[in-house]
């Protein structure tokens, strides 16, 4: 997973690619359980889509932007835009079953 600041989520936000945001922060402990699932799962699916990390302390205008006020967040985007998000812990099936709607 590619760490990502507030201007790389810029950049991926303008393109027209299809990606996972996985926001997290060093501080969080549901993070620190979600992030091997969410590594697993991009074995499986990084021929489909890009998957990129972001520090809350690093992205603070994304996390504006996006509205995200829970820890962990994973954000589908598509073509510049959300296409879909869930917030705290998913099983690895769970996660598979929610990237199926691209």
């Amino acid at each position: 997973m590619t760490n990502l600041n507030d201007e790389g989520l810029k950049q991926l936000l303008e393109s027209q690619e299809t990606s996972l945001i996985y926001f997290t922060a060093d501080w969080c402990g549901p993070c620190k359980i979600l992030r091997p699932i969410v590594e697993k799962v991009e074995q499986d699916w990084s021929s489909k889509m890009n998957f990129v990390k972001a520090d809350v302390k690093e992205a603070p205008e994304t996390i504006k932007q996006l509205v995200i006020k829970n820890l962990p967040t994973c954000v589908l985007v598509h073509r510049g835009k959300e296409v879909a998000r869930f917030s705290g812990i998913k099983k690895e099936e769970e996660i598979k079953n929610f990237l199926e709607i691209i």
